[in-house]
Order: structure tokens, then C-alpha cells, then sequence
């Protein structure tokens, strides 16, 4: 895989991609000067834009700038269509997209709205309806830009090929330019905003270490209840047991005795920060070579994985469609049918919990079992 190409793209599109959206919300009246806390001013501008689009469309799109600000707004939604567009080219080069249509590949701009549409039911936080209000800047994207031409040329194409870890690495070099900004603002001392924790303290995890990680929890647990040495040949980071003292033995026997009443449907893995879900895609891995060892059909092992095993967590709203999409482009990897049994991974955004009153955590814990308690 070319990362320096991926990198160049990715902070090239970033910039592209803000300028194109903030000269279209600028061409909607919308600036940073705009007051957007004024309800006099956000109706007469509401009253000026539904005159050219639907009225859901923009009081969503007017909340969000209320909510986030200017500039946040229009970062995030230069970010959820570089995520949208890097979708869609995997998904085409893979095969994956209805009829194996190249929709990029020709720039027909009806097919990319119409596969946006089809594409929800499966990816319904990535591709919403076509009525989110970020969908009122595509056709200036796909008419102004040269995003799609250089995705297509940029980036070679076998680094698509069975590799949804490209996605990731997008998205990290997409943030490039700020995180630096952020790191240069603390030298500064100038604090890190919420906002920007997730831009801050995102990291990919290379490839070695996400597989030592896998190969040497799950993979061994597995292993040493199991004792089924057949399936570690292809585990090159897997470290047998070390020599342990008699008492530490004694305490590994009891755990393996445990594990070897454990079923594969009863396994669960989760990773807390998940990021764009690479560790649990090699996770994925790990546990269809294990079903598949173990007299499980291909389609009932992909199921079980994606219902049973998998779960993951982050606090990036963003990031979490990243993981989501990767895990389903691995059960789409094993089992070419996976899509249309509507499975929804076990993926999901730490949400605020400012909002929840006090009279709602009396109603559902005792007083003294939460913070701020007597």
C-alpha cells in the first residue's frame, strides 16, 4: 500500500473539499459572521433557502450550525463525504456495490445519488437518506471538484483490493493538518477543545501490532483450552507460554479448564476505542478461521461473528461509521450474500450523558452508586 500517495490525497482533499462546501454555504447567505443564535435571522434565512431545497434539509442544516459553530460544521461535512466517496471506490473495486457498477469510474453523478439511496438500508449513519442536510453540497462536489478524478488516479488500485485498512489510513491523513494545529496551539498554551480530543489522540495501530494483540488474547485462549495447534500456523506473532512458576501454572489450568466449556457463540470481544475498527477486523479474522476449523459453514460463521462476538465503542461519531463499515466489508469479504440479511454490527458512539437529569438517575440507580451523590 502507498501511504505517501494515500497521505498526499487525503490532505489535498481535505482542503479542497472545505473550500467547496464553505463557497456553497456562503452562496446560501451562511458565513462565520452569520448569527446563528438570532431566531429572526435563522427564519429569514430558513424562509430563503427552502425556496431552493426542502425545508428538512435546512433547518437540520441551520441546527447543526447553531450547535457546532461555522467552521466545525463545515469540517464535518467535508470529512463525512471524503468518508462517503472513499467508501463507495472500495466498495466498487471490490465488487461490492449492486451489479458491480464502476460507479466512479464513469462520473455519472444520477448513479452516485441513486447508490448514496440504495446503500442506506446497510450503512444507514453513513449514508443517510438523501434529505440529510449534508446532501445539499454533493452536486457542487461532484461538478466544481477534482476530488473523484484524483481518487481515482491518485491512489493505485490494488491498494483497494481485500484491504479496508486503506480507510482507515485515509481518514488518519485526512486529520493531518490538524492535529498539527492542535499541537501547535499547546505549545501555545492554548487548551485542547472537546471537540478536538478525537483529532488529538487518534492513532492508527500498525498492522504488527494489532495482530500480536489478537494472535496472543483471543488466539490463546482459544488454543489453550482447545489445544488445536493446526490453527497457528499462520499466526506469526503468536508467543507460546512461557515457563511459570508452579502456583501461576496451577492458576492457568483452572482458566483453561473454564474456557473449554466455552462455545464460539459465547465469546465476546470488544475494543473500547475502536478507531476505525482495524484490531476488530483482524479480530474478525482470527474468529472465522476458528469457525470455519470447527465444521461451521461460511455464511453461519460470518452471522454469528457480526451478532455474537464483535463489539465495538468510540467517542468520534465519525470514526465509529469508519468501524462500522469496515466490519461489514469483512462479513461482505466471507460472505458474498451478507448484505441482504440487514445485520447490524455491534458498533456503536459513547454519547454525552450531560443531559441526563438527576431525577432520572434517582429513577434508575440508587443515589449513592453515581457520581455526585450524597
Amino acid at each position: 500500500m502507498d501511504k505517501s500517495a494515500i497521505k498526499k490525497y487525503a490532505i489535498w482533499a481535505r482542503a479542497e473539499l472545505i473550500e467547496l462546501i464553505e463557497k456553497k454555504a456562503n452562496s446560501f447567505g451562511l458565513t462565520e459572521k452569520t448569527n446563528f443564535v438570532s431566531i429572526k435571522d435563522l427564519k429569514q434565512i430558513e424562509n430563503r433557502l427552502i425556496l431552493l431545497t426542502s425545508s428538512k434539509q435546512v433547518r437540520a442544516l441551520l441546527l447543526r450550525f447553531q450547535n457546532k459553530g461555522f467552521k466545525q460544521t463545515i469540517e464535518e461535512i467535508a470529512l463525512t463525504w471524503f468518508n462517503r466517496f472513499n467508501a463507495i471506490r472500495f466498495m466498487e473495486i471490490n465488487g461490492y456495490l449492486p451489479d458491480s457498477i464502476r460507479v466512479f469510474s464513469y462520473k455519472f453523478k444520477s448513479f452516485i445519488v441513486n447508490i448514496c439511496n440504495t446503500l442506506n438500508p446497510f450503512f444507514p449513519e453513513m449514508f443517510p437518506q438523501f434529505d440529510d442536510y449534508s446532501n445539499l453540497f454533493l452536486y457542487d462536489l461532484l461538478e466544481d471538484s477534482n476530488i473523484l478524478n484524483r481518487l481515482l488516479t491518485d491512489i493505485p488500485e490494488e491498494d483497494w483490493v481485500d484491504n479496508v485498512q486503506i480507510i482507515g489510513w485515509l481518514y488518519q491523513f485526512f486529520n493531518t493538518e490538524a492535529k498539527d494545529k492542535i499541537f501547535e496551539d499547546l505549545k501555545r498554551n492554548v487548551k485542547i477543545s472537546k471537540d478536538k480530543i478525537p483529532t488529538a489522540t487518534q492513532l492508527f495501530t500498525p498492522e504488527w501490532v494489532v495482530k500480536y494483540m489478537v494472535e496472543n488474547s483471543l488466539g490463546r485462549i482459544w488454543l489453550e483450552s482447545h489445544n488445536d495447534q493446526n490453527l497457528k500456523k499462520n499466526w506469526h506473532y503468536y508467543l507460546e507460554e512461557p515457563n511459570q512458576r508452579k502456583e501461576v501454572k496451577i492458576e492457568l489450568e483452572k482458566i483453561r479448564e473454564e474456557y473449554k466449556h466455552i462455545r464460539l457463540e459465547e465469546i465476546k470481544c470488544i475494543d473500547p476505542c475502536m478507531g476505525s475498527g482495524n484490531i476488530l477486523c483482524y479480530l474478525f479474522d482470527v474468529l472465522f478461521q476458528l469457525y470455519r476449523e470447527y465444521g461451521y459453514s461460511a455464511s453461519n460463521a460470518v452471522e454469528s461473528i457480526v451478532k455474537n462476538n464483535i463489539y465495538g465503542l468510540d467517542i468520534d461519531e465519525q470514526v465509529t461509521r469508519l468501524a462500522y463499515f469496515s466490519l461489514m466489508m469483512k462479513a461482505r469479504q466471507y460472505d458474498k450474500n451478507f448484505f441482504a440479511k440487514i445485520i447490524q454490527p455491534n458498533i456503536y458512539t459513547i454519547k454525552e450523558s450531560n443531559s441526563i437529569s438527576k431525577e432520572l438517575l434517582d429513577y434508575w440507580m440508587p443515589v449513592d452508586l453515581y457520581v455526585g451523590g450524597p
